[in-house]
């Protein structure tokens, strides 16, 4: 285990005591030591849940054991199921510390008490538990324990003193006989009870006992019992928060983490001002120590130490916000006001939302949990201040690893990569190992590292690195990554980018551009399109690395342009004579590669290409017009799909291949089918038949439209 890791154990030894509760435990030990009258005195230690009454006890017992007329001895009413065996256990724990303490006999002594383990079953009932009890210590073997008690505690100057604590974890049943012992044995003499609890809470439960008529009574019966009630001493607020952040400084050092001093005052800032006024008890400091000790060692390097370790003391000192914060991620990181001014309506929506789950705070809590949650989530100043936060903020969150990032958020509230995410160390690691990696080598650590679900995070990651990389370096990782095209999934849309694809095509430019050789560079990028697989990564890699503004600095000369652009040309072409169609291998590319391939070389090439393999198999010809139908999307689901096929697309593929020769296939095949009189739109559904109607259309049109240079009738579907 951690040294770290503490338990919930309070503390033993009065020279670990932070928070002076040594003087106080002191003074109330030797009063009792010093109590002169013969009479029994109960005391209780009053205290909320973690606030150290155990810590209290112990140091009382550790100074009463100084004082040798004392026998104390700790009794735990956790450990008995009913009241017979409560009292049995009571008295029986009690004689075996005289036992220990007494030099007389007291074997006698035990003989009386073993008579109250044989009590009848019959009385044993919870329904009659207070009667049982009252029977039991009424009996006379009870009333000669008694005297031989006192009369043994006298003739030896002893007085008894029993610690009982955690009272208030009982269930109410339980409190309720455990006060009732009390109640019934407070008047032997010579005794001293020493109570720690809760005071409000054992009130409640012995409410419910004796307040029928008395709203007051649960507190009446233990101001009857308790005769000197004591306030556990508030613990300095100033002495609490040093605590806390000497067991957050040890779970620190123990994960080996190292905060700048940056760091460290805007951690400190944001405690201070967002958690501290929820700190309240040495048991909250302890288990928000204890809780960093565990997680800060699984979390390392995954995410912003800063940030979990204030979100994790949201989860701590505000359980509720936190779960909140969880279940409601669009509030906090939501895209709807990120990049634009946030509407009126938008901000109030967020404030009363988040107002709503701060409801049970009080006003000073209340402040501080808005104050915290702008720290973590820093667009929500846009929403309960003036301050926006646009679109470019999203990149350095996440080279930061903050929560505000919607790559980080779920990581925070995991202890583990969700799926779909990818470990940051290691891809730390992956990329020390770069510099002294060949080329073939780093191919199989990608073949490791990614995968169709990881692929995204990876190549972003990888991107928000690039421009760190050196020159030599960049060059093998660049090389690698084109021979592995196939690793980065396609995800297509109406929109040019393509996932980790197009992401991996764009880091593969950006590495080209760390070298500062133009010569080298302009080499470099000639081995990528002659290695990159498949060739339509190859066309991706392309893309990037010929920018569109002349003033880039990866820019190309227009003759160094000319010669990437015939490399691609000729890949294609030599793709081409393969055996397996194009249309049919690159369905989705065919545009793009047709127009690479007859724009750099000839139309001509790709004219008897594409007339070769129609007239091998005519239906070819629907195979090749749709490559070129359109991405729409659907206006009920907002899911891609198949549209009509166009003027726009006609004139695409008409720059790869001669309409007619289209035109010509496709009769053979629909023959009068392809005659309609209107264009013929889809009907949800688009068929061949449709599609080939559609071009044919189309090309009608086109050649009429040609020779009477007029325009299109009202309705024909054109751009």
């Amino acid at each position: 285990m951690s040294d770290t890791y503490t338990g919930d154990a309070p503390i033993k030894d009065s020279k670990e005591d932070f928070f002076r509760r040594w003087p106080f435990a002191q003074r109330v030990a030797q009063t009792i030591a010093g109590h002169i009258d013969p009479g029994s005195i109960v005391i209780g230690i009053y205290g909320a849940w973690g606030e150290g009454k155990t810590t209290v006890l112990n140091f009382i017992e550790e100074e009463l054991s100084n004082h040798s007329d004392v026998v104390c001895f700790r009794f735990n009413p956790w450990r008995f199921p009913d009241e017979a065996k409560l009292l049995n256990n009571f008295f029986t724990d009690l004689i075996n510390a005289l036992g220990k303490s007494l030099s007389t006999k007291v074997e006698k002594l035990g003989e009386l008490v073993s008579k109250f383990g044989t009590a009848p079953a019959s009385i044993l009932g919870r329904g009659e538990a207070a009667k049982t009890l009252g029977q039991l210590l009424s009996s006379v073997e009870l009333d000669k324990l008694r005297d031989r008690v006192e009369r043994t505690l006298k003739e030896e100057g002893k007085r008894v003193v029993v610690l009982m604590d955690d009272i208030d974890r009982l269930d109410k049943i339980e409190i309720q006989a455990v006060f009732r012992l009390i109640k019934l044995t407070v008047d032997f003499n010579y005794t001293a009870y020493v109570l720690a609890f809760d005071n409000d809470m054992v009130s409640s439960a012995l409410q419910e006992r004796y307040g029928e008529t008395d709203s007051n009574a649960g507190r009446n019966f233990l101001e009857k019992i308790v005769q000197v009630p004591l306030r556990l001493p508030s613990v300095f607020p100033a002495s609490l928060t040093r605590f806390c952040f000497m067991s957050i400084y040890q779970a620190l050092k123990e994960a080996q983490i190292e905060l700048s001093e940056d760091d460290i005052r805007a951690f400190m800032r944001h405690f201070i001002d967002g958690l501290q006024i929820r700190l309240k008890t040495p048991r909250m400091a302890k288990r928000y120590g204890n809780i960093l000790a565990f997680a800060l060692p699984i979390m390392k390097g995954e995410v912003n130490t800063v940030d979990f370790m204030l979100i994790e003391g949201i989860r701590v000192f505000y359980p509720d916000l936190y779960g909140f914060i969880k279940g409601h991620p669009e509030l906090f990181i939501g895209d709807e006001f990120a990049g634009r001014s946030v509407s009126e309506e938008k901000k109030k929506t967020i404030v009363n939302d988040i107002e709503t789950a701060l409801a049970r705070l009080n006003s000073g809590e209340h402040e501080s949990a808005i104050s915290v949650l702008m720290a973590l989530f820093p667009r929500l100043n846009s929403a309960f201040g003036n301050t926006e936060y646009g679109r470019d903020w999203d990149v350095e969150w996440q080279q930061e690893q903050r929560i505000a990032s919607h790559s980080y958020f779920a990581r925070y509230f995991s202890y583990a990569i969700p799926e779909g995410d990818f470990s940051d160390m290691d891809l730390l690691s992956f990329i020390q190992t770069l510099a002294s990696a060949s080329p073939e080598k780093i191919s199989g650590s990608l073949k490791q590292l990614i995968t169709p679900e990881t692929a995204d995070t990876v190549m972003a990651k990888l991107r928000s690195k690039g421009r760190t990389i050196a020159s030599a370096t960049s060059k093998n990782l660049a090389l690698a990554i084109a021979r592995n095209g196939m690793l980065f999934p396609i995800r297509r849309s109406i929109f040019t980018l393509k996932g980790s694809f197009s992401e991996a095509a764009m880091f593969i430019s950006d590495l080209v551009a760390n070298i500062p050789d133009t010569t080298e560079r302009f080499s470099l990028a000639c081995n990528l399109l002659h290695e990159a697989e498949p060739i339509t990564f190859a066309v991706e890699i392309h893309r990037w690395l010929v920018p569109k503004r002349k003033d880039d600095l990866k820019s190309f000369s227009t003759g160094q342009q000319e010669e990437l652009i015939k490399i691609l040309a000729a890949r294609i072409k030599q793709i081409a004579t393969q055996g397996t169609p194009l249309i049919t291998q690159f369905s989705e590319d065919i545009p793009i590669l047709m127009e690479i391939w007859s724009t750099c070389r000839s139309s001509t090439e790709t004219n008897e290409y594409i007339q070769k393999i129609i007239k091998t198999d005519p239906s070819l010809a629907v195979t090749f017009l749709k490559c070129y139908l359109p991405i729409a999307l659907g206006i009920e689901n907002a899911l891609p799909f198949k549209g009509d096929f166009e003027r726009t697309d006609y004139d695409s593929a008409a720059q790869a291949v001669k309409p007619d020769i289209i035109f010509g296939a496709l009769q053979t095949i629909y023959s009068t089918k392809l005659n309609v009189e209107g264009f013929p739109y889809s009907d949800g559904t688009l068929s061949d038949e449709r599609i080939a109607q559609q071009f044919t259309w189309l090309h009608n049109y086109v050649r009429q439209n040609a020779q009477e240079q007029q325009e299109p009738p009202e309705g024909a579907n054109q751009k």
